[in-house]
């Protein structure tokens, strides 16, 4: 759910919003991952290509009622799908690309639009990926800055302790973002729950 907090707040005088219903993008990109199930107990890298795929599929399959939600969502799982080369990878790019054609009318936007999102979602999502680790990290991540623009930004980010992050350049509409997320502490996961709440505290680099 924190990639579809990002993603609502995605947008200001540098960076331009998807053309995309701000909150159908938010919620398509928080429920990108919808597929794991609500306790994602499944070993990050740890997982075979047949067990990986096998996975993949159900969010092939599954479909969101809102048509601007699900190909937010299902263009996600083509991206990570395109990441190499395989029959069976292939397959599914196909039927989710029969799918997405299928359901874009009912959306009213363009599908460069929706494609243009998508690296507002990469990005969104690897915030939020590496933030659940609650480990260091600083790296950059290139996304659009601006609607059709066919050149990326660079876009820097330091995880550190206590959940605070840092971004360079700025790219939300509120100069903070800060709240808490749910979360499990690892021991007896998932058999055992043990809730936590986990603080995050987003601001600009610098």
């Amino acid at each position: 759910m924190l990639a579809g907090t990002f993603a609502g707040m995605w947008g200001n005088a540098e960076f331009d919003a998807p053309s995309l219903d701000g909150g159908r993008f938010a919620r398509g990109v928080a429920l990108h991952d919808w597929h794991y199930g609500p306790l994602d107990n499944l070993p990050i890298g740890g997982l075979d290509p047949t067990g990986w795929l096998e996975t993949v599929r159900k969010g092939v399959v599954l479909t969101l009622p809102d048509a601007t939600e699900d190909i937010v969502a299902k263009l996600h799982i083509r991206r990570l799908l395109s990441y190499d080369a395989s029959p069976e990878r292939a397959a599914l790019i196909g039927r989710i690309d029969a799918h997405v054609a299928e359901r874009l009318p009912a959306t009213g936007h363009a599908l460069a639009e929706f494609q243009w999102a998508d690296s507002i979602t990469d990005l969104c999502d690897r915030l939020a990926f590496d933030f659940a680790f609650e480990q260091p990290v600083k790296t950059t991540i290139k996304v659009f800055a601006r609607l059709g623009a066919s050149d990326e930004t660079a876009l820097a980010y330091e995880l550190r302790a206590a959940g605070e992050m840092l971004l360079h350049p700025w790219p939300f509409s509120s100069d903070r973002l800060s709240g808490f997320v749910l979360g499990y502490a690892a021991d007896g996961y998932p058999d055992t729950l043990t809730a936590h709440l986990v603080p995050y505290n987003i601001r600009p680099a610098g």
